[in-house]
């Protein structure tokens, strides 16, 4: 895909009405005229979209604090809106991949799986999404041991510095 600027100014409100959707599906009903624009919108600009991929798929990769798309750098990790940042963290994704065809309803469940607790691909397999695909990024620990303190939920930093035993 190139990166024309019709092209980016397509992404761009394609992030705006999936953002939209994220938000005002935690503020209402799924069949809230809001929420309903929000994705219907989104669905029409995932069909444009397509149109310009010629068959190919739609990405949306954060990685080293970027938002790429289809590869080509978007945005800067502190310029996304926190509920799209937020739904890549939480559930550890890397890369949303949306094929042609994705519905209304595809969407709605993307949206939803922000107040899941499980697994999101497992959330999605659940409810029949098949056209959103997620590829989480995967950490392993390289080397021996793990150093003291490494990988638990953080120090804890409520400010004293201990007695020293």
């Amino acid at each position: 895909m190139s990166e024309s600027s019709e092209n980016k100014v397509l992404w761009f409100n394609f992030l705006k009405a999936f953002t939209r959707a994220l938000v005002q599906i935690n503020l209402y009903k799924p069949d809230h005229p809001q929420v309903k624009q929000a994705l219907d919108e989104g669905q029409a600009l995932l069909a444009q979209i397509g149109g310009t991929l010629g068959g190919e798929d739609f990405s949306l990769t954060l990685d080293n604090d970027k938002l790429l798309v289809n590869g080509v750098p978007l945005l800067t990790a502190d310029k996304l809106p926190n509920s799209l940042k937020n739904l890549f963290t939480k559930f550890r994704i890397q890369t949303i991949s949306f094929a042609s065809g994705v519905t209304g309803e595809d969407l709605m469940a993307l949206c939803q799986v922000q107040a899941f607790k499980g697994e999101a691909k497992a959330f999605l397999e659940e409810r029949g999404v098949d056209r959103i695909k997620l590829n989480e990024a995967i950490y392993t620990k390289v080397g021996g041991t793990q150093p003291e303190g490494a990988g638990g939920t953080g120090s804890g930093g409520t400010g004293g510095a201990g007695t020293g035993t």
